[in-house]
């Protein structure tokens, strides 16, 4: 069974809990202690899932003190979080390339550039037990 987080909006899980219904997984939407999606049978392995690049850039600006706690959790428990990042790139060492979107007035999302990214993310790797994984939308599901 899988374990989903009850903080992730239901409209934007419509894909992944789709594909569980369709291919018989078992899950229950909990609050859960860490990342977004864990097994009932290892709860020391949880995945985290990012929209898109420019979320976990967001983690690494202004959202920075909540996911900093929330990866010290993860160390408190001696846990392993893959960080599902639903960008069609192959690596994190593809992050260095990111540029961030612009918004409708042509300004960015955020001026941090995919170099600078590239960097804090290598550096969370260091620090937490964690792995940066990508893939497209449709294959989010299937990766959890």
């Amino acid at each position: 069974m899988v374990l989903v987080d009850t903080r992730d909006k239901p409209e934007k899980i419509k894909h992944i809990v789709s594909y569980f219904d369709r291919h018989n997984i078992p899950y229950d939407r909990t609050k859960l202690y860490v990342g977004d999606y864990m097994r009932v049978d290892n709860a020391l392995v949880v995945i985290d899932r990012k929209q898109n690049v420019l979320e976990i850039a967001n983690n690494a600006t202004q959202g920075h003190d909540r996911f900093k706690r929330e990866l010290e959790r993860l160390t408190a428990i001696n846990g392993k979080m893959y960080i599902l990042i639903e960008e069609d790139i192959k690596s994190l060492e593809n992050v260095k390339k990111w540029v961030s979107p612009t918004k409708r007035d042509g300004t960015p999302y955020t001026r941090l550039q995919g170099e600078t990214l590239y960097k804090i993310l290598c550096s969370w790797q260091r620090k937490h037990n964690i792995e940066f994984v990508f893939c497209h939308k449709n294959a989010t599901a299937k990766k959890i």
